[in-house]
């Protein structure tokens, strides 16, 4: 693979993580935003055994995979397995040997039916695609899951600062060695021990030059030593907002729902019916539809009935689509779940970013309930997920903004 060329700073980063890796078993890379982790990656990729890269979400595995890292996967998808109950191995067994006893599963389903359906799906969507276009949810028959089987080497984690202690016991039993690589600063798990503060390792320091001309990473640093945002740089809050302006940031789910359906109205869009163009977050977590495409956590954008469009200009098409924000509830097993990409937790925000960032200051100001570092990390996080531009509202609807 190839890898950009290194800074000496970088250079010597690298040095002391391959020494330190001689001698433990997880290591971490660790360093604020604008300080190259992600240049490093390919180049610890090169300089180990068997190596094998991750991210904790699906955004940020197709991040690393557009920088050249191919077979970049998701954590989960890199070290676990579900474990099926009896009755659902039975099921997919018979999908190939359909002269078997008739399931459990599918009684009350007359077989003839069952068996037009099996030889429509079976050779597009497999045994578990075939199960659940017979109603069948391979997630209600999942009885626990179990680390893949030990295959060694050394497992590169992106966006680390999502993983926990847990993640990693997980990892070491595929895995030989684990390389953590992420920001310190950003928000830690919503659930579980944060590991990568406290895993031995190295820290890059040094800013870019371009990073560094950041007026917005200048802001992001600010808050992240302590700083108010007054005294940061931001010096009024001006009346208004933005449709245009990029996603708006909260930390609640509630104000994140509300502020996506004001944004709706006034772009002047019709309640509870989709228009093209309009951005969503894809919330599927079912195997089959992943299989078509639709990943938890990826942003996409609506064209017409029920197709999508990706950040590459895939096209793809869900058999049904709940809006999660419309509806009020999660998606039953024969639709896609959504929410609208107006606005997103910056939690869920983790590993992408825009041009331009809206932020919900009610909800920076909610936060002062949660301690300072818990404060400084979320503020942190929400800043660098824009580019070019973050801007700070209240209800109702005020703003200021630091450009570059």
């Amino acid at each position: 693979m190839t890898a950009p060329a290194l800074s000496q700073h970088q250079q010597d980063a690298l040095r002391a993580l391959l020494q330190l890796l001689e001698t433990e078993e997880v290591v971490a890379l660790r360093g604020l935003a604008g300080t190259g982790k992600s240049t490093l990656i390919p180049h610890v990729a090169n300089a180990v055994a068997d190596p094998k890269v991750a991210a904790m979400t699906h955004k940020a595995a197709a991040v690393l995979r557009a920088k050249s890292l191919d077979n970049a996967k998701t954590f989960h998808a890199a070290c676990m397995k579900p474990i099926f109950s009896n009755a659902y191995l039975e099921l997919l067994a018979w999908f190939t040997a359909p002269n078997a006893p008739y399931p459990a599963l599918l009684r009350g389903i007359d077989r003839d039916r069952a068996g037009a359906v099996v030889a429509e799906c079976f050779p597009e969507l497999g045994p578990e695609g075939c199960a659940r276009a017979l109603g069948v949810d391979s997630s209600k028959h999942i009885v626990a899951w179990e680390p893949r089987a030990h295959v060694g080497g050394t497992l590169i984690v992106d966006e680390a600062s999502m993983a926990t202690v847990e993640h990693v016991r997980t990892a070491l039993e595929v895995f030989d060695r684990i390389i953590l690589v992420g920001d310190h600063g950003q928000l830690p798990p919503v659930k579980g021990e944060p590991v990568l503060e406290i895993a031995p390792g190295v820290e890059l320091t040094e800013i870019h030059r371009q990073a560094g001309d950041s007026p917005i990473l200048r802001l992001a640093h600010a808050v992240r030593n302590g700083a108010s945002l007054w005294q940061a740089g931001v010096q009024q809050i001006e009346r208004g907002v933005d449709p245009e302006a990029g996603p708006i940031l909260t930390w609640r789910n509630a104000p994140r729902v509300e502020l996506s359906l004001e944004m709706r109205r006034l772009k002047g869009l019709q309640a509870n019916r989709l228009e093209h163009g309009e951005p969503l977050i894809c919330t599927n977590k079912d195997t089959r539809f992943q299989r078509l495409g639709f990943k938890n956590n990826t942003a996409c954008t609506y064209v017409s009935d029920g197709v999508v469009c990706l950040d590459k200009g895939q096209r793809l098409r869900a058999p049904k689509v709940n809006i999660e924000d419309f509806t009020g509830r999660e998606a039953n097993f024969d639709e896609v779940g959504f929410r609208l990409g107006y606005a997103l937790t910056a939690h869920s925000a983790q590993g992408s970013e825009w041009p331009n960032v809206q932020v919900y200051y009610e909800d920076v100001q909610a936060l002062h309930g949660r301690g300072a570092e818990f404060r400084a990390k979320w503020l942190y996080t929400a800043i660098t997920r824009a580019k070019e531009s973050v801007s700070f509202f209240t209800a109702p609807i005020a703003r200021t903004r630091i450009a570059v």
